[in-house]
């Protein structure tokens, strides 16, 4: 049984991430307006570089899949359960060095879901 991360650009014209829903769209391998359509490549190489390209190896920590046209980018990250532990800290730090954010659907938990600054509230000073 596999641990799944998915890791995507969150659009800048999006209010919020919608992370439930577009989970559901890229396991249907379909686009979602809240999901930014980027060059996921930089991180890719980063995943091969980091992790010793884990889908050439019978034996690596996990496999992985992208997607990426223009509609869409995003990278589904299918890890055994017995190196979570090992995996999740590297990709997650890589994730937010290139602006993506990550979710983790089995504990429904993400990171890097940051607003665009654009829509950001601005704090009044009191």
């Amino acid at each position: 049984m596999s641990y799944d991360y998915i890791i995507w650009k969150r659009a800048d014209t999006t209010k919020t991430a919608m992370l439930a829903e577009v989970y559901k769209v890229i396991c249907e391998s379909k686009p979602h307006p809240a999901m930014a359509a980027v060059d996921m490549t930089a991180f890719v190489e980063n995943i091969d570089k980091s992790f010793n390209k884990p889908n050439e190896d019978d034996d690596g920590p996990f496999l992985y899949e992208w997607t990426q046209n223009d509609e869409m980018a995003y990278v589904v990250l299918n890890c055994s359960r017995s190196t979570v532990r090992q995996v999740e800290p590297i990709v997650v730090a890589l994730a937010l060095e290139h602006g993506f954010l990550i979710y983790d659907p089995q504990q429904e938990l993400v990171w890097g879901n940051k607003r665009p600054a654009h829509l950001q509230r601005k704090k009044s000073v009191k």
